[in-house]
């Protein structure tokens, strides 16, 4: 009797094929990994950048008193423009170019334009909302203004997190406060719109 020490061609066959399904499952988990890494790095990276358009808003409507806000746009576009006590102006830009959705800040001294990262075209900005709320303290002597951009970081759930908010206060002398919004007279664009 002879002693088989070969392996035959269908246990060939069936290992070949088992070792392709771990394969193909090892492949699978290292690209999900993968973009969950990306995903991570992207929402990161966008936030670092509101922070710091914020900043850069809320910077200089602390040093220059906001005097007033309007907005103007089109289906491509959409610009805050903002007066300051000290009759300067400065305009806060959303918008898409070939190098993808952006951010532009334009103040009397200086312009910055930050580019939404995204992997997949899913971080947008929504060009059709203005989100705006007006508020005058009960002594007249105060007042505060609030308004915001819906950022959408993922197509069809949109999250008030990625939203760029801005607020301020500001006393009412010296001021005229039919410059400011209202949500009974948003401009351009209705808050209803907004999704």
């Amino acid at each position: 009797m002879m002693n088989k020490k070969g392996v035959t061609l269908v246990e060939l066959i069936v290992s070949m094929g088992l070792i392709s399904i771990i394969i193909l499952f090892l492949f699978r988990l290292f690209v999900d990994v993968r973009h969950m890494d990306n995903t991570r790095n992207y929402t990161r990276d966008n936030a670092q950048k509101r922070a710091i358009i914020l900043n850069r808003v809320q910077t200089d409507f602390l040093e220059k008193g906001l005097a007033g806000i309007s907005d103007s746009g089109n289906s491509n576009s959409l610009t805050l423009t903002f007066r300051f006590l000290d009759n300067s102006t400065a305009t806060l830009t959303f918008a898409k170019d070939s190098g993808g959705n952006y951010v532009n800040y334009k103040n009397s001294s200086n312009e910055e334009k930050w580019y939404l990262e995204s992997d997949n075209d899913t971080t947008t900005v929504n060009l059709n909302c203005v989100k705006y709320s007006f508020l005058e303290a009960p002594n007249n002597e105060y007042f505060v203004v609030r308004f915001s951009v819906p950022i959408v970081a993922v197509q069809g759930s949109p999250n008030i997190i990625d939203d760029l908010e801005f607020s301020y206060v500001g006393r009412t002398s010296g001021v005229n406060l039919s410059q400011f919004p209202r949500k009974t007279n948003l401009g351009s664009y209705q808050e209803n719109t907004c999704s």
